[in-house]
């Protein structure tokens, strides 16, 4: 079903060994992603947005990492649409907007400001 979603509208995919071993990955990943979300597995990390008229940092942009146990480093690229396409990126957007506030000091403010994408 991925493979023919994935090719486009109105077409079919033939049931392979190739796809098969595609499909029993992704569930592998999806099931791993929904223990590492619940185990926080993920890292933050911060990268500067900076002004280019004077450099002065006006922001962050914040990266998610994922090191999975079984395989190592996973691309954002991977876990990201696998996360988007069942549901636990809600689960993971909360964990990112908490976790900087749930790691600072007693008494540091934090502010979140968003704004629309132009």
């Amino acid at each position: 079903m991925y493979e023919a979603k994935e090719s486009g509208r109105a077409t079919y995919a033939l049931y392979t060994p190739a796809v098969a071993r595609r499909v029993d990955l992704r569930l592998r990943l999806e099931q791993r992603l929904r223990k590492a979300i619940e185990s926080r597995e993920f890292m933050l990390y911060f990268q500067p947005t900076v002004s280019l008229g004077d450099g002065a940092i006006v922001g962050a942009e914040v990266l998610v990492r994922w090191t999975d146990a079984e395989v190592g480093e996973v691309s954002p690229a991977e876990f990201i649409p696998i996360a988007e396409e069942s549901g636990l990126v809600i689960g993971l957007g909360e964990w990112v907007l908490r976790e900087p506030a749930r790691r600072g000091r007693p008494g540091e403010r934090w502010a979140c400001r968003f704004r629309p994408w132009r």
